[in-house]
């Protein structure tokens, strides 16, 4: 991840990059465009979105408890990856929505935040 994204996070912001030739969004924001190479800007995602695609994960060398539920939302133009901490894999469908709520972790580091899902809003 970029310092630019971390940094950002840790004011309570969610930031991708923007292509300014073909539009193309990216997660963590890159200088340069994945698609056409261009150099790109920020844009601010919205921390409400939909979930894509979800999988359960049962070995992890994270601290997580295990089983636990990682999903891909879409928030605005750009696609985020996350830890869904509120729900059971049997309870979430693609299309729930979520909201992305950012949390200081206890560190010495300016940049000591991080991310996680709640589920808001079940599809079914």
């Amino acid at each position: 991840m970029s310092a630019e994204f971390l940094s950002a996070l840790c004011e309570g912001r969610i930031l991708a990059s923007k292509c300014g030739e073909c539009g193309s969004c990216s997660l963590p924001p890159r200088r340069r465009c994945p698609e056409c190479g261009a150099e790109t800007g920020y844009v601010e995602l919205p921390h409400r979105g939909r979930i894509i695609t979800y999988s359960e994960i049962h070995v992890s060398a994270s601290r997580a408890e295990l089983p636990y539920v990682v999903a891909i939302a879409e928030l605005g133009e750009a696609r985020l990856p996350g830890i869904v901490r509120n729900a059971r894999y049997e309870d979430i469908a693609i299309g729930d929505e979520i909201e992305v709520i950012i949390e200081k972790r206890p560190s010495e580091s300016p940049l000591s935040c991080w991310y996680f899902f709640r589920l808001t809003k079940q599809k079914r």
